[in-house]
């Protein structure tokens, strides 16, 4: 089984702030979260409430990213990218958690480009 190797968090990237609830409302930390794509793969989601950055990769394809967060058991290369989807139109990224995730607490959401 080759692990992935996760790109670090550093060089060009964008950001993204929370702009609203998806589908349901979400709790606090999830209103003052933040996601950092970096122009190499590598993503942060910022959670400053609680003083935490979940780190990971993501793939692009044409819009549709599929995100891996980096967990402390080691990913294998042949396990499915679906830890998160999101789909980016213009400056609006919606971001869906698979039910796993959903389960440990992430809460789908609207994020919207910040300016450079």
């Amino acid at each position: 089984m080759t692990k992935i190797s996760f790109p670090p968090l550093t060089g060009p990237s964008r950001t993204f702030v929370f702009g609203r609830e998806q589908s349901y409302a979400v709790r606090h930390f999830t209103r003052q979260s933040r996601l950092v794509l970096y122009d190499n793969g590598a993503f942060g989601l910022h959670y400053p409430t609680i003083a935490y950055v979940y780190r990971g990769a993501y793939q692009d394809a044409n819009g549709v990213l599929q995100f891996l967060f980096d967990s402390s058991t080691g990913r294998s290369v042949d396990e499915p990218w679906d830890d998160a989807t999101g789909i980016l139109e213009g400056d609006v990224l919606t971001l869906e958690y698979d039910d796993m995730m959903q389960h440990a607490d992430f809460e789908n959401a609207v994020y919207m480009l910040m300016p450079q």
